[in-house]
């Protein structure tokens, strides 16, 4: 769909053109997304035989290699890309010539006509000399344009800075800034493609008169002629032109996998040490020590200090732990029971 913005002309949607800052090197490195470009295209023609305000571009005025004609070049301005049209090149109405120049910032609203857009690169038209048997003998450059649409007045403006020559043939050029705008636009076409890029279509007329133009270029010139004495503007926004977004959120968790098959057996560990521990309850026939309270002794044979085992006699009730080096399964006989901190000992059978 292509719409035409001119007067007051009005739109229901809004498409928004942007670019984040992407360089001279995006032209030539791949980059995460296309870069945003202004295509310069105009046809090389000029037919004198042509009827009054017809084939006659300024790309064909200065390429013209006939007889005391400007026999110049016209060429692109790194990074810009495009051809190099000289007096040998193809010439016609359907003979056009394009220059790419690479965005480098800023922002436009096509449909509410506002923002600006910064663009690296240019265009250097060359007529040799001396004049006017060689050519015109000038240098004009348009380079770095800034393009600016106005919301009020609807249109738009191209600024620029380069070289031109102001003082006639064959004399040094000048340099010129960003003061006066080289172009207008006054006709703005935008266009939604099917596959999602967008473009944004300028016909430009001189801005301001011997500015950056010789006569008979002064302000106004350029759309009365077909084709347009200076072509036409494209700002060309591919699909997915914009920078990268932020990172989106962490998705759900996902479901448990599958359990995995059993690991293999581990090695056989080293034998163990067996640890016999004989315990021995016995019934005295009497109660070796006097009170109910237990008490903690050791078991000795009668006529020895060495402990055979370790225990508790409460009443009647003798427990013992036979000693770990104790070769005895059982005690039988007569002992002695002596008591764990104190002096009390008494003889007993088991």
């Amino acid at each position: 769909m292509t719409t035409s913005l001119t007067g007051r002309s009005r739109a229901r949607r809004a498409l928004l053109l942007s670019t984040a800052a992407l360089g001279a090197a995006a032209i030539a490195a791949p980059a995460a997304s296309a870069a945003v470009t202004l295509d310069w295209s105009t046809a090389n023609v000029a037919n004198s035989a042509a009827p009054a305000d017809t084939e006659r571009t300024w790309l064909g005025y200065v390429t013209n290699p006939a007889r005391f004609s400007a026999k110049g070049t016209a060429s692109p301005i790194a990074p810009a890309t495009g051809p190099t049209v000289t007096p040998t090149s193809p010439r016609g109405v359907d003979q056009v010539a394009t220059w790419s120049l690479p965005a480098t910032s800023g922002s436009l609203n096509p449909i509410a006509l506002t923002g600006s857009m910064e663009f690296q690169g240019g265009v250097r038209f060359v007529s040799p000399g001396p004049a006017p048997a060689d050519g015109h003998g000038f240098t004009i450059t348009v380079e770095n344009p800034r393009i600016v649409l106005d919301p009020v007045t609807r249109t738009g403006e191209l600024y620029a800075t380069g070289l031109r020559t102001p003082n006639g043939p064959d004399t040094a050029p000048v340099s010129y800034d960003r003061t006066e705008p080289v172009f207008a636009f006054r006709t703005i076409d935008y266009s939604f493609r099917a596959d999602g890029s967008t473009s944004l279509t300028l016909t430009p007329e001189v801005a301001e008169s011997l500015y950056v133009f010789p006569t008979p270029y002064v302000a106004g010139r350029g759309p009365e002629r077909r084709p347009n004495t200076f072509g036409s503007f494209t700002i060309n926004v591919p699909l997915n032109s914009g920078p990268k977004g932020d990172k989106g959120d962490t998705g759900a968790k996902g479901t448990d996998g599958r359990t995995g098959t059993n690991g293999t057996n581990g090695n056989d560990g080293k034998n163990g040490t067996t640890k016999v521990v004989r315990v021995q309850t016995s019934t005295l026939s009497k109660a070796p020590f006097k009170g109910k309270a237990p008490r903690k002794v050791r078991v000795t044979a009668r006529n020895s200090s060495k402990t055979l085992a370790t225990g508790t006699v409460r009443g009647r009730t003798l427990t013992v732990t036979l000693s770990a080096d104790s070769k005895r399964k059982q005690l039988k006989g007569l002992y002695t029971l002596r008591v764990v901190g104190g002096k009390a000992t008494a003889k007993v059978r088991l």
